[in-house]
């Protein structure tokens, strides 16, 4: 019997551990988070697909990256708890020439669960004003 609440407690964890990993500059800590072949839809940036692409990504990004907050605002769970949908804020921190830049925005996850592990599936991220 699926619990509702469980899976949307499991899927919190899940962006928890992804936000920390993000913070520590931890690729493979967030890829664990994710299945083997995720896609990434970040504005004005073509689709990003599968875990090498993704990690490459990442180790770009994270050349100025210094941390994210992230606050996950509603998850919805499928009744037959195999596939789930969660949106959400951020607000990334950057290292510019000029100093700290923040950018505040919203995205929306995909996960499905496998081998009884609920896995990032798919993702868009758009800043603010995009």
């Amino acid at each position: 019997m699926v619990t509702i609440q469980t899976e949307k407690l499991e899927i919190e964890q899940l962006i928890k551990r992804v936000e920390v990993a993000e913070n520590r500059h931890d690729v493979d800590a967030m890829l664990e988070e994710m299945i083997d072949d995720p896609l990434l839809h970040i504005c004005g940036v073509p689709p990003v697909k599968g875990q090498d692409a993704l990690r490459q990504l990442y180790r770009e990004f994270f050349k100025t990256f210094v941390s994210t907050n992230i606050t996950s605002q509603q998850i919805y769970v499928a009744s037959s708890g195999e596939m789930a949908w969660e949106y959400g804020a951020y607000v990334n921190e950057f290292q510019g020439p000029d100093g700290r830049i923040n950018e505040a925005g919203k995205y929306l996850g995909i996960y499905h669960k496998v081998d009884g592990r609920w896995k990032g599936v798919a993702y868009c991220i758009t800043p603010n004003g995009n």
